[in-house]
């Protein structure tokens, strides 16, 4: 009503309440109108969050942010699943190399070079008499000097 008012002052066309129209006062007709259009186009608080009362596009909106949310959690559960078997098969490896593969082949090598230096008679001998033995060197000095003073 008061647009067209509006449209008929502008025209200078005059018609009885215009000037109340345009002045406000008459506002139980144009606010009425505006409360009307709010009341039939928003929901109220309380209402606004049943499922039931929703517009389809909310529902498109909510059905997608919880796709979202389910996805970025099963995500982030692979993500953790993949991490934990991913550190449980280094354990496992790490495990299976310290007690089977625990020496490389030079480690092999020098350990049974060692043992068989052990094992030699000649080291035998020498742990027996001890390399800081006096008594021991000097009576195999002295056998061998009798051998040969013989002959």
């Amino acid at each position: 009503m008061r647009e067209a008012a509006m449209w008929r002052k502008m025209q200078g066309i005059s018609m009885e309440g215009d000037e109340e129209l345009l002045a406000g006062k008459c506002g139980s007709g144009v606010k009425a109108a505006r409360k009307r259009d709010e009341w039939m186009t928003e929901l109220p608080p309380e209402r606004k969050h049943v499922d039931g009362l929703m517009l389809p596009s909310e529902r498109a909106w909510k059905a997608k942010m919880e796709y979202l949310q389910a996805y970025n959690e099963f995500a982030s559960l692979a993500s953790n699943e993949e991490e934990r078997k991913r550190s449980l098969e280094e354990e496992l490896m790490d495990n299976y190399k310290k007690d089977k593969q625990s020496k490389s082949l030079l480690q092999k090598h020098q350990e049974e070079i060692r043992s068989e230096e052990k094992n030699t008679p000649s080291n035998r001998q020498r742990r027996k008499t001890g390399w800081g033995n006096i008594r021991g060197s000097l009576g195999t000095v002295r056998k061998i000097w009798q051998v040969v003073d013989n002959v």
